[in-house]
């Protein structure tokens, strides 16, 4: 029972422990890239959990116990996943870790799944697509029944020689033996006509918003995107309670030392929010939906008033070390 609890969670992002005929059963013994087809996407890296939306289409999962999946860069193009999770049958915490690698086949994004630590080391595959905003994952495995993947080898002899598949009938199991180039055109051609075989696996991932790491992105990216941190400035500065956070985040570090110096944070929170939020606020409100003229250098940012607000006729943004701050 453990083997297809893991097999659902671990395996449906990356690789199973077990390789049941529920999950890929589609195996390699050499890998799908070389070291030249390798990319490196930054956006990976971070804590990710399953969505609502795989928990959803698997009702025996616990909502309340996703898995947490930690991915960490590591050298040659190589990212390191330790995966977290608590099997329900035992209540006991356990962590499987695996290689991942990213790839580009015919501009399709595909990833290279190495699980380590076991006798027979093999790889499995994934075609991957990421959301816009690269907060989801989509992730499909491919997954075919043995008479299905002979068939394909009859019909499209080219893709792979019949001496390079192994099959193992009692597990369903299609264990590959082909080049890397032979792998390539297998793959490419499985995923681009997968109406033909059995349904792959697919799930989507997202960002684990509890994590540290999601939280450094979000406020990175509020740190470059200026309309983006107008938008979150005003909300903070619309709830007294968030004032201290605004100050934080409108405020470069230089700044705040030097308005520091002879009190404390909270007193200076205090004054701000007594004397200066309003007059601030007022002033965000009217900026929100205008575009501020950026200097040649791109560094400055003004914000001008139709009509002056509490006697100032602009708001002047200026960017210190990447970051958008008020002056």
């Amino acid at each position: 029972m453990r083997n297809v609890c893991i097999c659902f969670w671990v395996v449906c992002f990356f690789v199973s422990v077990s390789f049941t005929s529920s999950c890929s059963n589609i195996q390699s013994k050499n890998a799908l890239y070389l070291e030249k087809d390798l990319i490196y996407k930054p956006n990976i890296i971070g804590h990710w959990t399953l969505s609502q939306l795989s928990i959803n289409k698997e009702p025996k999962t616990p909502k309340n116990n996703k898995p947490i999946f930690k991915v960490k860069s590591k050298s040659h193009g190589a990212y390191d996943v330790k995966v977290n999770y608590i099997d329900p049958y035992s209540s006991r915490e356990r962590d499987e870790h695996f290689e991942l690698r990213l790839l580009k086949i015919d501009d399709n994004l595909y990833a290279d799944i190495l699980l380590k630590g076991r006798e027979d080391e093999r790889h499995t595959f994934a075609f991957v697509k990421f959301t816009k905003n690269e907060k989801e994952i989509h992730v499909s495995f491919p997954k075919s029944n043995i008479n299905e993947f002979e068939n394909l080898l009859i019909s499209q002899p080219y893709l792979i020689k019949k001496g390079d598949v192994e099959y193992n009938k009692d597990k369903n199991l299609i264990i590959l033996k082909a080049t890397t180039s032979d792998l390539k055109k297998l793959i490419s051609y499985y995923f681009s006509h997968s109406d033909e075989f059995s349904e792959s696996i697919s799930i989507v991932l997202t960002q684990d918003p509890n994590s540290s790491l999601f939280r450094q992105k979000e406020n990175l990216s509020l740190c470059r995107n200026l309309e983006k941190k107008v938008r979150k400035l005003l909300t903070l500065l619309e709830d007294s309670k968030n004032h201290a956070k605004f100050l934080k985040l409108a405020l470069s570090e230089s700044f705040l030392k030097e308005a520091l110096r002879g009190r404390t944070y909270s007193s200076f929170v205090n004054e701000f929010s007594e004397y200066g939020a309003k007059r601030m606020l007022d002033q965000i409100r009217t900026i929100q939906n205008l575009k501020p003229k950026i200097s040649g250098n791109g560094e400055t940012a003004i914000y001008s008033f139709d009509q002056p607000i509490n006697g100032q006729k602009n708001i002047i943004f200026r960017k210190i070390k990447n970051c958008w701050y008020i002056e």
